[in-house]
């Protein structure tokens, strides 16, 4: 695949008019340094927290400009120097925080970062990612499909098996029609 020079990107460049704080710009493609890879999205999902940064809802500070977006799903199209678990043409799914890999999750520091908030997001053509800030897609999902479950997907999964699994015969109440909801209604 030909690299192109240039791509189309949303930035939000402030917090206090809505989307009005959204701009479609064209930027450089940046090159993967050693342990990223390059991803060409095909597909980005809107989650609250995209909604949240640009009308000021969100409560904790960020560097903007910053490309928004934290769910998005594409190909590997170009890999750093020191990158071993990826190779060109891998398809793969972003996940919301890059910087947690395992163990106990401090929820400040998880919803702070991440990205789409401190790091450049998947409003954009092109990506760079750590190797470790994408996960492998699923044959059977589109594109589209795999753009929303790292953070909706696993949000209800979490909520319904994390810290106390349900049972057999267990009741949920599920409140809303958001990504979360819609996911927890099937699982």
């Amino acid at each position: 695949m030909d690299r192109p020079a240039t791509q189309k990107k949303w930035i939000i460049k402030g917090t206090k008019n809505g989307l009005d704080e959204l701009e479609l710009v064209n930027g450089d493609i940046p090159r993967p340094k050693s342990h990223q890879v390059l991803v060409k999205l095909h597909a980005a999902a809107i989650n609250f927290r995209d909604l949240m940064i640009p009308r000021g809802d969100y409560p904790y500070e960020l560097d903007l400009p910053v490309v928004g977006g934290s769910d998005g799903a594409g190909e590997v199209i170009e890999v750093g120097a020191d990158v071993v678990k990826w190779k060109v043409g891998d398809r793969v799914a972003t996940l919301f925080n890059p910087g947690h890999l395992s163990g106990p999750i401090d929820n400040a520091a998880y919803l702070r970062g991440g990205i789409g908030g401190t790091e450049d997001g998947t409003f954009q053509q092109y990506g760079v990612f750590d190797d470790t800030s994408v996960v492998r897609l699923a044959s059977n999902l589109s594109f589209v499909e795999g753009s929303t479950y790292s953070d909706a997907g696993v949000t209800a999964w979490n909520a319904l098996y994390g810290l106390k699994s349900l049972k057999p015969g267990d009741w949920v109440l599920i409140q809303g029609t958001g990504g979360v909801s819609l996911f927890a209604l099937q699982v």
